[in-house]
């Protein structure tokens, strides 16, 4: 074999080597193009749930707002109703201690009242005494006499 004619079969055979590379790079690209369109079809339904989850995150975030604020209304309602039960605590001890003061005014009026009383009895029986002792003196001188 010539020169020319080993340069030839050597030339082939690199077309031949290129050719299979050629396919091999065909066939792998192929096989790139069905993953990347799997990828991309993967990645379409992860952002079609990223969506649907960013939703439901959002409503998440709607419903708690909503009952954060309804708890501080209840908690705004309940500081309302602890006032009030203050109040009226407050006022129930205030009456009962109206009462009690009532009771101690009737009471020491009572006592004033029997210690006037006490003393105008006293002074009746002063008087009582002056003038029985008048009559027991008078009768006793008419019983004398009468005898």
């Amino acid at each position: 074999m010539t020169e020319a004619a080993k340069e030839r079969e050597k030339l082939t055979e690199e077309i031949q080597q290129l050719e299979g590379k050629v396919t091999t790079n065909k066939d792998e690209s192929k096989e790139q193009e069905e993953t990347i369109r799997l990828m991309m079809e993967t990645l379409k339904k992860l952002q079609h749930e990223n969506k649907a989850t960013e939703a439901k995150n959002q409503m998440a975030i709607q419903m708690m707002t909503k009952l954060r604020e309804e708890h501080e209304e209840l908690e705004k309602k309940v500081k309302e109703e602890r006032r009030i039960v203050a109040i009226a605590t407050l006022w129930e001890v205030v009456r009962k201690m109206q009462e009690a003061t009532e009771n101690q005014m009737t009471k020491c009026y009572d006592q004033f009242n029997m210690i006037q009383l006490m003393r105008d009895v006293q002074d009746w029986r002063e008087r009582l005494s002056k003038e029985e002792r008048l009559a027991h003196l008078s009768m006793g001188r008419g019983q004398r006499r009468g005898t």
